[in-house]
């Protein structure tokens, strides 16, 4: 989506606004765009779900384990 995006950014300093054949061509880069951001914005729930799900087990990890040193001191 960042590729995307830059893509756009880049596109549309470059648009001609009195030349009809550059406005169409930007234009056409827009429903790709607009198709990530659909599906990024449609995996973000699942995605934060699984960050809360990570960070229970990680929170479970590290209480259960903070007394117990894992090196060794010599």
């Amino acid at each position: 989506m960042k590729a995307s995006e830059r893509r756009i950014e880049t596109a549309a300093a470059r648009v001609d606004s009195y030349s009809k054949a550059s406005v169409d061509a930007f234009n056409s880069l827009l429903p790709r765009h607009d198709q990530l951001i659909k599906r990024y914005s449609s995996s973000l729930p699942r995605h934060n779900q699984l960050v809360v799900q990570q960070n229970s087990i990680a929170d479970a990890f590290n209480k259960a384990f903070t007394a117990h040193p894992y090196y060794l001191t010599i």
